[in-house]
């Protein structure tokens, strides 16, 4: 346990998280105002989009998307499909396209912060606490971000049976930038070798709502819930399909001989004397990048995770999931690799179920 606990301190110097799509083409330290009249809503998973047409100061028509941050974010704040409807007209601020200079005026595009309305209302893109902030922000605040991070961990009630909403751990740069590289520097087989030779992001299959299953679940930016209950524990996914819904049983059975293989496989758990919950996954079909960004995995993988909670005690309950993953696959590895990770309690979070959209999902290649 404590030697799990200590690779996760070394993680946070490591770490990368694998959200949607990464923010690093987006120049934060900038900020663009455009107004004009709304032509187009993408009102779907993950990121809703605009599209308006504007004149600029040289009288010529531009067009621009912007990209906000969540559907599910802005349902939470009471922002709907038609508080921004086509032939409004609004002014949005946001981060531009580092490439937008060397596009034409009807293919600019931009990072939402916020929307103001033809009656004044100021529309906010980014709740507090996924709003993205510039290099020059993100050192100037990191002292205070993290000890108000702290704080608020101390304050949250525990859990004492790993049930409860986990946020992933992952800081702002990670949230930005990470995450979106294929994993050179694993130890891959010739299979593994030419196909992250042949990295192309484009190809993710979640561009498409194609599920990627897990492991890669278990690093997915987005919160996910826990439920513990007699015979198993029940994991939901924000931003994955239904049917990516994880059991892990706890009761001893084996996977039946009829188990159908899927990108999720068959999980059974055990817990040993000092509380950590081993979990142990087999029975994978294989999966366009089932393992990590830009390497798919085959039938064979078999994935063993051990979990500890931490950052409390027996009374009070625990606020910090740490895990440990060991991943075999003798198809796309010459031998397995280890990752390491964290998820912070977040009770208040309000877990919201996802359905994907493929033209949401890859609207972003566009721009790219």
């Amino acid at each position: 346990m404590y030697r799990l606990i200590f690779a996760f301190y070394i993680l946070l110097a490591t770490s990368v998280a694998q959200g949607h799509h990464s923010r690093a083409g987006y120049n934060l330290d900038k900020v663009v105002t455009v107004k004009g009249t709304v032509t187009k809503v993408l009102w779907r998973n993950p990121h809703p989009y605009y599209r308006i047409e504007s004149v600029n100061a040289q009288g010529v028509t531009e067009t621009w998307q912007f990209e906000g941050f969540a559907v599910s974010a802005y349902v939470k704040v009471g922002w709907l499909k038609d508080t921004v409807k086509v032939g409004d007209t609004v002014t949005m601020i946001g981060s531009p396209n580092k490439k937008n200079g060397q596009r034409k005026a009807g293919k600019q595009s931009g990072l939402l912060s916020r929307i103001i309305q033809e009656s004044g209302k100021i529309l906010d893109a980014n709740p507090p606490e996924n709003a993205p902030k510039s290099v020059a922000q993100e050192s100037d605040e990191e002292e205070q971000r993290e000890s108000e991070y702290s704080d608020k961990i101390m304050e949250t009630k525990g859990t004492h049976d790993f049930s409860g909403n986990w946020h992933f751990f992952v800081n702002n740069e990670e949230g930005q930038t990470g995450g979106f590289e294929p994993p050179r520097s694993w130890p891959l087989s010739p299979t593994g070798q030419k196909q992250v030779d042949n990295f192309e992001l484009k190809n993710d299959p979640f561009y498409q709502c194609i599920n990627f299953g897990h492991p890669r679940l278990v690093e997915w930016v987005w919160a996910r819930r826990w439920t513990r209950l007699d015979d198993r524990i029940e994991i939901e996914t924000e931003m994955s399909a239904p049917n990516q819904k994880r059991t892990i049983w706890l009761d001893g059975r084996k996977k039946p001989a009829n188990f159908v293989a899927s990108d999720i496989g068959f999980s059974t758990g055990s817990f040993d004397e000092n509380g950590t919950l081993t979990v142990v996954t087999t029975g994978y079909s294989a999966t366009p990048w089932g393992t990590i960004i830009g390497l798919d995995s085959s039938d064979q993988k078999r994935v063993v995770a051990k979990y500890n909670l931490s950052n409390g005690s027996p009374k009070t309950g625990y606020t910090r999931m740490v895990f440990e993953m060991t991943i075999e696959d003798p198809v796309y590895l010459n031998k397995p690799v280890k990752r390491w990770g964290a998820y912070d309690l977040a009770p208040e979070h309000e877990y919201v179920p996802f359905s994907c959209d493929a033209e949401a999902s890859s609207a972003h290649l566009e721009y790219e």
